[in-house]
């Protein structure tokens, strides 16, 4: 049944090595059974991977179940683009309650997670729009709340420019001033006609 599982279903033993995987698993992250068997996650996933998960996996061994969302990895390497996922840890124990490993399961949860944050942005740039009435000030406030939910570095606001009809940067957002000024600056200079570069061609 396991292995018929569209989920990614993976076992792992108390030392954290893999004692099972169904092809779910194998497939969406591009292994074979033979090249993880008996592997530690350690191994498989790299040091810096495995620090990001471990304190939560050893929690679920010694303790109970645990569920959580991040950003999956191992998508980016088979070049399918970032996807949110969400992890569930079930602890295995026998019958004198002595933990024998825990079975991992991962849920593609990316539609929802963007759905969510498209409803909560949609609301708080309204409620920008309707506190502020004029763009010069309201643009840095959505700029930065749209940048820093999507965990983007810099953010611009271009706008139609009717007089010389063409795109052109009216305010920019950057986490961190000085290391984004150059291109800020660059921006505030450049414009677009339509159908020109990639901002005139989605203008267009």
């Amino acid at each position: 049944v396991a292995d018929r599982s569209p989920v990614p279903l993976v076992y792992l033993d108390r030392d954290e090595r893999y004692r099972y995987a169904n092809q779910a698993y194998l497939e969406q992250f591009g292994l074979t059974w033979d090249s993880i068997n008996g592997r530690s996650l350690r191994e498989v996933l790299g040091a810096e991977e495995y620090s990001l998960i471990s304190p939560r996996l050893a929690r679920s061994i010694n303790g109970g179940p645990i569920t959580f969302d991040r950003l999956s990895p191992y998508t980016k390497q088979l070049r399918l683009g970032s996807r949110f996922v969400e992890i569930s840890y079930s602890p295995h124990f026998d019958e004198d309650g002595k933990a024998l490993g825990v079975v991992t399961s991962i849920v593609d949860a990316t539609d929802q997670r963007l759905a969510e944050r498209g409803q909560k942005l949609q609301h708080a740039v309204t409620r920008i729009l309707a506190e502020e009435t004029l763009l010069s000030d309201a643009a840095p406030l959505f700029l930065e709340l749209i940048a820093v939910e999507l965990e983007c570095e810099v953010g611009s606001l271009w706008k139609t420019d009717l007089a010389i009809n063409a795109l052109r940067c009216v305010e920019s957002w950057s986490a961190s001033g000085e290391e984004f000024t150059t291109f800020s600056e660059a921006s505030a200079k450049t414009a677009f006609a339509r159908d020109v570069a990639l901002p005139g061609k989605v203008w267009a």
